[in-house]
């Protein structure tokens, strides 16, 4: 076990990846992101050009880049050991990033307060109530292996099926109609 005594700079990860090349990363809340190469730690933060440090969620695209997710600095692309970041002024629909994945068509996947959103060929797209989510708060996006985006909310779970989400119908209650209820 690792803590804050052993390098960290706190005892509480908000999020953990493994990366292609066998990295372990993890992100804290307000304490930056770290990387443990099996010997030690690296810290980045707001000295590295991680402008916000409150890390909530970390992915790695199919170029190998990792992205993470933030709570109030929007997203942030770390490649050749320098970060880009993608916020408000890009065309994310809030600052607060807390699930996100990189699929296998070469989009990534986030969820802020207000829509689930697709980063593809440096555009975003958000997908809100009116493409067929019935709540914007997310608390899951999965990539199926048909590469179908699912996304859990607070009233369901949802595909998207071509351009809008819709809801999974509910399944039968199987115990119930064998015994008769």
């Amino acid at each position: 076990m690792f803590t804050k005594a052993d390098g960290l700079p706190s005892d509480v990860p908000m999020t953990v990846l493994t990366t292609h090349d066998g990295m372990l990363w993890a992100g804290f809340n307000c304490g930056g992101l770290v990387r443990f190469d099996g010997q030690s730690f690296r810290t980045y933060n707001d000295k590295d050009g991680l402008l916000n440090t409150c890390v909530y969620t970390l992915a790695e695209d199919l170029n190998r880049d990792l992205w993470i997710g933030t709570y109030g600095g929007g997203i942030f692309r770390f490649r050749d050991g320098s970060f880009t970041q993608f916020s408000k002024p890009q065309g994310l629909p809030r600052n607060i990033v807390t699930l996100m994945i990189a699929a296998r068509d070469g989009s990534l996947w986030f969820s802020t307060q207000v829509a689930v959103s697709r980063l593809r060929d440096g555009r975003i797209r958000d997908y809100n109530i009116a493409d067929g989510l019935p709540s914007n708060e997310l608390y899951g996006i999965h990539e199926d292996l048909n590469g179908r985006i699912w996304v859990g909310t607070t009233k369901g779970l949802h595909v998207l099926e071509g351009d809008r989400f819709v809801k999974v119908p509910s399944v039968p209650d199987v115990h119930a109609s064998i015994v008769g209820e």
